[in-house]
C-alpha cells in the first residue's frame, strides 16, 4: 500500500478500498484514527497555562463561536477554547485541507459543551485521553463505535 500525500500535505493510502486515517500528537501523547472508509480526523492538544487563548479566539472562531466564548466565565475560556480548537483542527484534517482552511469561516462549536452534530453529515465526539490531554475526532458519516487501546513500550 503506498503511502502518498495529498495537495495539502495530508498523508493517506493509495488505491481504492484502502482504509483512511488520521494521526494528532501533543507532548507525550499520540493518537492514531483508522477507518475502513470515508472521511475522518483526530487532533489532541495538551492544555496549558499561558496559551494565548483570548487572541487565539480572535484569530480562529467564527463570529458565532466568538459570542459565546467572549460571554463565557473568564475561567473557563481556556478549556473550552482547546475542546474547540480540537473539535476544529479534527475537522479541518477529515476534510483534506488541514489549517490552510478559513477555521472562522466554519461554525463547530455554537455551545459549550460543543453540540454533536455541528454540521450535517458530521459526527463529532471528544476522546477519552487522560488529563491534561484534550481529543477529538471528526468523521464524515455515522461512527458506529470508536475502540480505544492505550499502548506502552514497556
Amino acid at each position: 500500500m503506498p503511502l502518498r500525500r495529498s495537495a495539502y500535505g495530508k498523508p493517506f493510502l493509495a488505491g481504492p478500498g484502502r482504509p483512511a486515517f488520521s494521526v494528532s500528537h501533543a507532548a507525550d501523547l499520540a493518537l492514531i484514527a483508522v477507518r475502513a472508509r470515508g472521511a475522518l480526523g483526530v487532533d489532541a492538544e495538551r492544555e496549558e497555562p499561558g496559551r494565548p487563548g483570548d487572541a487565539m479566539a480572535r484569530r480562529f472562531l467564527s463570529p458565532v463561536e466568538l459570542a459565546v466564548y467572549e460571554g463565557l466565565d473568564p475561567g473557563r475560556r481556556r478549556g473550552v477554547l482547546t475542546r474547540w480548537w480540537t473539535r476544529k483542527e479534527a475537522y479541518a484534517k477529515a476534510v483534506g485541507t488541514g489549517l490552510s482552511l478559513d477555521l472562522t469561516s466554519v461554525t463547530l462549536c455554537a455551545e459549550d459543551p460543543p453540540i454533536s452534530a455541528p454540521l450535517p453529515g458530521w459526527t463529532m465526539c471528544e476522546l477519552p485521553v487522560p488529563s491534561p490531554y484534550i481529543a477529538s475526532l471528526a468523521v464524515h458519516g455515522p461512527v458506529e463505535a470508536v475502540f480505544w487501546a492505550d499502548w506502552s513500550p514497556t
